[in-house]
């Protein structure tokens, strides 16, 4: 979809359905990669813009990216900065996110742990799309709990080594309509960052659930200011897909599972689309013959 999207003129429709519009982007801190962010109610979407462009002008930046920022020395768009310019940016955009966002969503696993899980790979193809799945889960199952007729919309950042795959599984989904009914699907969407205001909050949340599991893991458990400031003023869900949690989900779902290779036919099921149903189909069937 192209940018315009941006604009939300196509939820401007008269409709008694709640749209919501979650965010997300992918971080990667230390040992661990994750994909976090936040969703907003869409008449929020704008005021939200115009506190984190005033954040913008301020600071001279063309767009806010935390690992930038957070930089010894800072660096891009951040470059030449001092310490406080940096962190009243930060300041300016927690406190824009504080104010307009409605929920926080975020799932991290370790790379190679996710590997090293049989039937990870198979299901899931790569650990950026478990992440992007369970972001989505979650953001249904919010929906389900606070406003069961709610549309979601779910736009993340363009540019991932691994967006053609997540796109596949978010086609997929918008062909079903099983599938979207029970996730609570509108659209979806990927945007460069620069065009993405709210894409460029999500990255705070990403970059910070990873920073501190990765601080976790090296025994310092302890928030940092920035982040403890977020996650008490915006309820997060904070997912952790350890090896253990993992294998037990990848069990679970193929446990009743009467063809052969359930792991990998559960994963091609993810990604069948009109475009390449012809081709699943017959993947799908070789891997049944084959076992025959």
């Amino acid at each position: 979809m192209s940018a315009s999207l941006f604009g939300l003129s196509f939820f401007d429709r008269a409709t008694a359905v709640v749209v919501m519009v979650s965010y997300f982007d992918a971080s990667e801190q230390g040992e661990f990669l994750g994909v976090g962010g936040y969703m907003f109610r869409k008449k929020n979407v704008r005021p939200f813009e115009k506190k984190w462009r005033a954040m913008l002008r301020k600071h001279d930046l063309e767009y806010f990216h935390m690992t930038d920022c957070n930089a010894t020395p800072p660096q891009r768009q951040f470059a030449g900065k001092d310490k406080a310019d940096c962190d009243d940016a930060a300041r300016m955009a927690i406190a824009a996110l504080k104010e307009f966002a409605v929920h926080g969503f975020s799932a991290v696993v370790r790379p190679r742990d996710f590997y090293a899980v049989p039937g990870a790979k198979e299901i899931f193809n790569n650990p950026f799309s478990l992440c992007a799945e369970s972001v989505v889960t979650q953001c249904a199952r919010w929906a389900d709990e606070v406003d069961p007729i709610a549309r979601i919309s779910y736009i993340f950042e363009a540019g991932d080594e691994h967006q053609a795959d997540a796109n596949k599984v978010l086609q997929s989904i918008a062909e079903n309509p099983r599938r979207r009914a029970r996730l609570h699907y509108e659209n979806h969407a990927f945007l460069p960052k620069r065009q993405s205001m709210p894409t460029q909050g999500a990255d705070i949340l990403a970059w910070h659930v990873c920073k501190q599991w990765d601080r976790e893991r090296r025994g310092l458990n302890r928030l940092r200011g920035d982040f403890w400031s977020l996650i008490e003023n915006i309820r997060t869900t904070k997912m952790l897909y350890t090896a253990e949690l993992l294998a037990d989900f990848i069990a679970d779902v193929t446990k009743d599972a009467s063809l052969p290779y359930p792991a990998r036919i559960i994963g091609l099921g993810t990604r069948i689309t009109e475009e390449n149903a012809k081709t699943v189909n017959r993947e799908i069937l070789a891997l049944i013959r084959g076992a025959q």
